[in-house]
């Protein structure tokens, strides 16, 4: 029979050319990737062997001795694809999960389900030219006969086709029981495409033993999967280029594994928010790619990361000290330099940075912990110098900083370790409370209070922020669904803070709106306060929202004004029904004639835009009066009450009519 081989030469170049691409691309070497490029290259071999095999015999008479070699290697790797088919599966669903592997148990039984099979087609491949060499023709997989042509086996080329199935058909049941995840991901159609690509080109190269097709269909499949499933888009940095905190994870696992002593790194550029507010998102994102390809310039032999804008990690492979100073110097020296901004005209930057070191794994020892110390430094205000030691800081308050967060994960699992606290707001006009500002506590083991100041920030880095939200807000509407009549107890509102992360969620809006639903509460009974640093993140999103929250008649009310970099568009562009004074603010006009005229014109500012004003922080008479004079519409501090729990905020309530002497 005459072997038409061309289709298996294009397979072994296609193969070769997405192995090519694959060692010169910017890669992370994880589980999955490495599955990959093994499955690339064992199709390049049992192409190359399946090409080479009839190639021989379409050449005439071959020595028997290189045909049983040149087809052993081919059923080697040709009995390799679907395992590592399958075990890609597995990989990218989850079954190979540290999580799953700790029951042992189900390890031995995955790990059997996977080798056994495999491991008995390769040993009847092996026993193939024995067995043929005793006349049992029937039990080998192919034989090759004196004339070096090679013959199928009769009964166990069957046994073949059934172990390739039992691994197509792992692969079929682990694609569909993920299936919703692959298609969150883009890759079930991937995954579902290489596999029944392959199944053509199997089947045809049944019905037409002679076309050597099969690996084509392969290799045609790959590069599909290369493409669109094996994304390193998903470890890079867009901004920058660069490596993201994803790859940081899986890149750095293995150094860190190793217990050896290496360098890192970490330059913290403090004026991103100043360049995204006033020369907007592209202009920053320009720069900052301009700095990332100047520090790749300089450390290209290194693995060099971007966490988040303007935090940009350098790892190095050991730990010399002297160049450790070394570099540190180049990256001064690089940043004394002034950065050119903008578009139609050039501005020049002198930017601020920060530069932080470590010796790993005595400073930190995972990524996370990396991760964890950069973001600490980047954040605290007590960290300004220009180049921080890692290893002289006192980490009492990071050990705190830890604590705390293992309290978060504690109290979002369950008990009762948050409670609300309610602080009372005052009317001026009316000379009554009208309502309370719904506060989260947080309770340790020990039964002590951590305060919202420390545990907030920690909430919105590790996310359990979404489950406190959802805690205070269903407790809010749980508290005002108690009562028969607000206005009996003079409820008129209940504020709500939320947190940077939760006004970027898209379903912020519906989340609340749901709530009040469930609980059969008035809109108008409630006020969403709103940080104006949540602003940038994702505008389209927020506005959406809160113009959703207020078409629901849902007051939104900008808290903290005047701490940042205030912005009188928001004021004019966005559908807030009230403004909140920082307390810091009040505190400085009381304290200062210049803080108080600026304080008076912002506050007579904002009444002409038609908001009412709440002035936080009031905790004297003296205050009080000040703000009442200024034209604030509401006062809230501790002169009027400090945070109480939601009986006593009730029973102070009912006394609607306290004199607060103004």
């Amino acid at each position: 029979m005459e072997y038409i081989y061309y289709f298996d030469i294009a397979a072994c170049l296609v193969d070769a050319v997405v192995l090519l691409f694959y060692f010169l691309r910017l890669k992370v070497s994880d589980t999955q990737d490495i599955c990959f490029c093994l499955m690339i290259a064992d199709a390049f071999f049992a192409s190359f062997f399946d090409f080479l095999s009839a190639f021989l015999q379409n050449r005439g008479y071959t020595p028997v001795p290189l045909m049983w070699v040149v087809n052993i290697l081919f059923f080697v790797f040709n009995n390799s694809i679907t395992p590592l088919y399958a075990l890609y599966a597995f990989i990218i669903s989850g079954v190979f999960s540290k999580k799953s592997y700790e029951d042992r148990g189900y390890q031995m039984m995955a790990t059997a389900a996977m080798i056994i099979p495999y491991t008995v087609s390769l040993a009847f491949v092996f026993l193939s030219p024995i067995l043929a060499s005793t006349g049992k023709i029937n039990a080998v997989i192919f034989y090759i006969d004196e004339n070096g042509f090679y013959y199928r086996g009769t009964v166990m080329f069957t046994v073949l086709y059934i172990i390739t199935g039992y691994y197509a058909l792992l692969s079929v049941i682990s694609i569909w029981m993920n299936r919703e995840k692959f298609k969150r991901n883009g890759k079930l159609v991937v995954l579902l495409a290489f596999f029944v690509v392959s199944i053509v080109g199997l089947a045809i190269q049944t019905i037409w033993p002679n076309v050597l097709i099969e690996w084509f269909c392969v290799s045609l499949a790959a590069i599909v999967f290369s493409y669109n499933s094996q994304r390193i888009e998903d470890y890079v940095n867009n901004e920058t280029g660069l490596y993201n905190r994803k790859a940081l994870s899986v890149l750095m696992k293995k150094q860190f594994d190793s217990r050896e002593p290496f360098d890192v790194i970490a330059l913290l550029i403090d004026d991103v928010d100043y360049l995204s507010r006033f020369f907007g998102i592209k202009q920053r994102e320009d720069l900052l790619k301009e700095i990332s390809d100047s520090i790749k310039g300089q450390f290209y032999k290194q693995k060099i990361f971007s966490i988040v804008p303007g935090r940009i990690v350098i790892c190095f492979k050991d730990h010399n000290e002297a160049q450790l100073q070394k570099n540190i110097e180049q990256i001064k020296t690089l940043f004394t330099q002034r950065w050119l901004i903008g578009d139609a005209e050039k501005i020049t930057l002198k930017l601020y940075t920060r530069i932080c070191y470590l010796v790993s794994p005595q400073d930190a020892n995972s990524p996370e912990e990396l991760e964890e110390i950069v973001n600490f430094i980047a954040e605290d205000p007590k960290f300004k110098q220009e180049v921080i030691d890692v290893s002289k800081i006192d980490w009492v308050v990071r050990k705190r900083n830890q604590k705390i967060q293992d309290e978060l994960i504690k109290g979002v699992r369950g008990g009762n370790r948050f409670q609300v606290y309610y602080q009372p707001i005052y009317s001026v006009k009316e000379g009554v409370l009208i309502g309370a500002e719904a506060l989260c506590r947080l309770q340790d083991d020990d039964g002590n209070y951590i305060s919202p100041e420390e545990f907030i920030p920690l909430a919105e880095r590790n996310g359990t922020i979404f489950k406190i939200g959802q805690r205070v807000l269903e407790s809010v509407c749980k508290m005002i669904s108690s009562i028969r009549n607000p206005a009996d107890f003079g409820i008129r509102k209940i504020h709500i803070n939320l947190s940077v992360c939760q006004s970027m969620q898209d379903i912020m809006a519906d989340t609340i709106l749901n709530y009040l639903k469930t609980y059969k509460i008035k809109p108008s009974l409630l006020s969403i306060e709103i940080t104006e640093n949540s602003f940038d993140y994702l505008p389209e999103i927020f506005t959406r929202n809160i113009k959703r929250l207020g078409e629901a008649g849902v007051e939104v009310v900008m808290d903290d004004y005047g701490i940042g970099y205030s912005n009188l568009n928001y004021l004019l562009d966005m559908p807030f029904k009230m403004v909140k004074i920082d307390r810091n603010i009040v505190w400085a006009a009381t304290a200062d004639e210049n803080h108080q005229t600026a304080l008076n014109s912002t506050v007579s500012m904002i009444k002409q835009f038609g908001m009412p004003v709440l002035a936080s922080g009031i905790e004297t008479k003296e205050q009080a009066v000040k703000m009442s004079s200024m034209g604030c519409d509401y006062l809230q501090g501790f002169y009027f009450g400090k945070p109480v729990p939601e009986k006593e905020f009730l029973n102070m309530m009912s006394l609607r009519y306290r004199d607060f002497n103004l």
